[in-house]
């Protein structure tokens, strides 16, 4: 073991997992796009794109199929701006702070559109709906426990709306005692009813899940991944290879498994809870480069969008522990070889590769016509914020 690959921290649970959000975003910068398979039978074709000038730091959000309209979020202030498809800023709105129309200090999950004229943001202080032309708050829906804001990504799906009146997120502190580690009981994610103002604890583990057994794993490798529509929801946890399917009457129990053919995903072993402190995190550099389930969309004809990283193995990672001895190298080139994929998944849960252009980085949505708008990778040197509007076709 080099003298870099073990870092262990004891902070305030409230300030650590920042730090660990930033420190794996920092592993090669944004997801270099992975190669295009030999035998992939689909690939991404860019069609146009959509510029818009902004000085910051822009992640797109979401998109309104309704009236053209797009909303993306600042990852630094915090600005919640909706563009129009020529790429204009229409509005802009800041709903971070303790006044009585904002979130809370920091957004829990990127902004969602409810309808053409509302829009929701999570944070601590519940979920709110505001009017996408003024900015008002048109609805409060708060939580009746504590969320635990630390073990969140600002700018990942982890709310989304299954229709105008519900939403489902991925809202942790149901459980109470906060711990960087998983629980196999309790209740995972939170059924939210809009027009009621409730929320509801829904979805324990699965029982096929390898978080549902007597070892524990660091929090980050359990969070769900997920895509919902009127008729069901579709849910992975980012460590682990398998896809469950639910419907919307009970969350409870899946109606299908699906394991997820992904060649050489890496997956990270749990550990004797009686061998690690739940209240801090012991992390090792090797605990970044993981296999990863990033993000899932609905597609076509019960078909489904995966973007995903394998992970790097054993072998591949000691290579580059030995070529760069440097911690700040390493990191940087094993993040390029841990390159994010993309793939199709079918209505019978198998898999199909998908190459794409270089140019392409993440895939941020799916519109309501099928086409995959992606953002560009950070490698692309550019004056402006940018997304392309691809579609998939065979090869």
């Amino acid at each position: 073991m080099s003298k870099y690959s073990k870092v262990i921290l004891f902070i305030s649970p409230y300030g650590i997992f920042l730090l660990l959000i930033i420190i794996l975003e920092s592993c090669g910068g944004e997801p270099e796009r992975s190669e295009s398979p030999p035998a992939s039978l689909l690939k991404m074709e860019i069609l146009d794109s959509l510029m818009v000038d902004h000085i910051g730091s822009l992640a797109w959000c979401d998109i309104n199929g309704e009236n053209n309209l797009f909303l993306g979020m600042d990852t630094q202030t915090k600005d919640v701006l909706i563009i129009d498809r020529n790429g204009k800023t229409l509005r802009t709105f800041n709903k971070t702070g303790e006044y009585p129309e904002a979130v809370g200090s920091t957004p829990f999950a990127s902004p969602k559109f409810r309808n053409g004229d509302e829009w929701i943001l999570a944070g601590q202080r519940g979920v709110f709906t505001y009017d996408i032309h003024d900015g008002k708050p048109v609805s409060q829906t708060r939580p009746e426990f504590t969320p635990l804001s630390n073990v969140l990504n600002v700018d990942a799906d982890f709310i989304q709306t299954a229709s105008e009146e519900k939403a489902l997120a991925y809202y942790p502190g149901r459980e109470g005692e906060f711990s960087f580690y998983t629980r196999a009981e309790g209740l995972k994610m939170e059924w939210i009813d809009l027009k009621k103002n409730t929320f509801e604890g829904v979805i324990p583990y699965p029982e096929a899940s390898k978080f549902n057994s007597e070892e524990v794993y660091i929090i980050i490798f359990a969070q769900p991944v997920f895509a919902t529509s009127g008729q069901q929801l579709f849910l992975a946890f980012k460590n682990d290879p398998v896809l469950y399917e639910y419907h919307w009457d009970n969350l409870e129990t899946p109606v299908a498994t699906y394991p997820l053919d992904l060649m050489d995903f890496q997956q990270r072993p749990g550990v004797d809870p009686n061998s690690v402190n739940l209240g801090a995190i012991n992390i090792d550099y090797r605990d970044f480069f993981f296999g990863s389930l990033d993000k899932l969309f609905n597609y076509e004809n019960g078909s489904l969008v995966l973007q995903y990283r394998n992970g790097l193995n054993q072998e591949k990672y000691s290579e580059l522990s030995r070529t760069y001895p440097d911690s700040k190298d390493f990191l940087w080139n094993a993040g390029l070889n841990n390159k994010t994929r993309f793939a199709l998944i079918d209505s019978l849960g198998q898999i199909h590769e998908i190459g794409a252009p270089p140019i392409v980085g993440s895939l941020e949505f799916i519109d309501n016509k099928g086409f995959l708008w992606s953002s560009p990778t950070e490698t692309f040197e550019r004056d402006y914020e940018v997304i392309y509007r691809t579609r998939l076709i065979s090869e």
